[in-house]
């Protein structure tokens, strides 16, 4: 791809800023909480979605976050039948060419090392990294998912905005413009965008390409932000789009999801006397899936070495 100095999507990305979400918005953000709460509610739920063909998946934490953030996922993905890989590059605080090239290295070497293509799942930053790298080696990748991802357009002012250029002093609109490019053109590999109109962080209006095409798409579901990695609805929209053979994509059924968020929203949590051993053993479960997942938070942090 020749690099560009200027394009009509570089001109749209910074030209029609999306009206970042208000600080008193941010407040919002504490319902990622009661959405982990939710998340272990569900998994005797979320077993039951499509499992995987044990391809490889590396999940790309958001802005300031690291791998320990996607703990829940990665455990979700990996009960789900896929290899589910952290990034081991730390936390996330900016877009970095020495972290794209030891990504690339990583997905190069997982894609070698299992003779699978791999599919990237990036949160919010992380989701940025994918875009990017799909135009750099889509040989390697079979499909990405974004999570509250920035691609399509920047956003006002905002506490997110003018942290992110604080902390790397350089202002968004100073990223060369063949990586807003490549950010926000079609990607050439089939892509999967979730965001949410509750989201307190991106605007959701920056996380739907202008542009689509035919294996390109767009899921609403109702989240945080924060929240995105382990919300039910998240979950069972990131489940049902890996499980696609490679090279046979379908649109999402949205009406499915909602039939599913409505099933678990409704489910009470029963008191101890009205407990079956169904019930029991799902709740056993659940408790046993958080402890797995509290012993893998504990674990270092895990370095690739291709620094």
């Amino acid at each position: 791809m020749e690099p560009v100095h200027s394009s009509p999507l570089v001109e749209n990305f910074f030209d029609n800023a999306a009206n970042a979400p208000s600080t008193i918005h941010i407040l919002r953000e504490s319902r990622a909480v009661i959405e982990l709460g939710q998340f272990f509610q569900s998994l005797g739920h979320t077993k039951a979605l499509p499992t995987g063909d044990g391809h490889p998946v590396i999940v790309i934490p958001g802005f300031l976050t690291n791998d320990r953030y996607t703990t829940p996922l990665r455990w979700f993905l990996k009960r789900q039948g896929y290899n589910a890989q952290p990034w081991q590059l730390g936390t996330n605080t900016s877009f970095k060419l020495r972290q794209i090239q030891n990504l690339q290295k990583l997905i190069h070497r997982t894609a070698i090392d299992t003779g699978k293509k791999v599919s990237l799942v990036g949160w919010s930053l992380g989701g940025v990294y994918a875009r990017y790298i799909s135009h750099t080696m889509p040989e390697y990748i079979r499909q990405i998912i974004t999570l509250g991802t920035p691609f399509a357009k920047t956003m006002s002012a905002g506490v997110t905005k003018t942290l992110y250029e604080m902390l790397n002093r350089q202002k968004v609109k100073d990223h060369h413009p063949d990586i807003i490019h490549r950010i926000a053109k079609p990607v050439p590999v089939p892509a999967t965008s979730i965001y949410s109109k509750l989201d307190a962080v991106v605007a959701w209006e920056c996380s739907v390409c202008p542009t689509p095409n035919h294996n390109h798409e767009h899921v609403e579901i109702q989240s945080s932000h924060c929240g995105l990695t382990h919300n039910p609805a998240a979950l069972y929209t990131i489940a049902d789009r890996l499980a696609l053979p490679e090279n046979r994509w379908s649109p999402f059924d949205e009406h499915e999801l909602k039939t599913f968020m409505s099933f678990i929203t409704t489910t009470q949590i029963p008191k101890v006397s009205e407990l079956k051993q169904s019930n029991m053993n799902a709740w056993r479960e659940a408790l046993l899936s958080m402890q797995e997942i509290y012993t893998e938070l504990k674990q270092p942090a895990a370095q690739n070495g291709l620094s």
